[in-house]
C-alpha cells in the first residue's frame, strides 16, 4: 500500500512540475497538454481518495498546491533555458 502511495505521489508531483513548465510555453498545442495534464492530476487526486480515506486525499490536493507554488520559479528558469536554446 505504502509503493501505491509513493507513485500517485510522484506522479502527481510529476504532473504538476509539467503543468508549470507548460505555462510558459505557447503554441497551437498547449491548451490540449493542458488538458491531457489537467485530466492525469484529476484521475491522480480521485486514486488517493478511492484508495485511502479522505484526509490523504485533502492532503494530495493542499500538497499539489504547495508543490506547485515551490516548483512554479524553477520551471520558469527550465522554460527561459529552454527556449533560449
Amino acid at each position: 500500500m505504502v509503493i501505491v502511495m509513493l507513485i500517485i505521489i510522484i506522479i502527481g508531483a510529476f504532473d504538476i512540475f509539467l503543468l508549470m513548465l507548460n505555462t510558459h510555453f505557447r503554441g497551437a498545442f498547449k491548451p490540449y497538454i493542458d488538458a491531457v495534464l489537467s485530466i492525469i492530476w484529476v484521475v491522480t487526486v480521485v486514486s488517493s481518495f478511492i484508495i485511502y480515506n479522505w484526509k490523504y486525499g485533502l492532503l494530495f490536493i493542499l500538497g499539489s498546491f504547495l508543490w506547485g507554488a515551490i516548483i512554479m520559479p524553477i520551471s520558469a528558469k527550465i522554460a527561459k533555458r529552454i527556449l533560449n536554446h
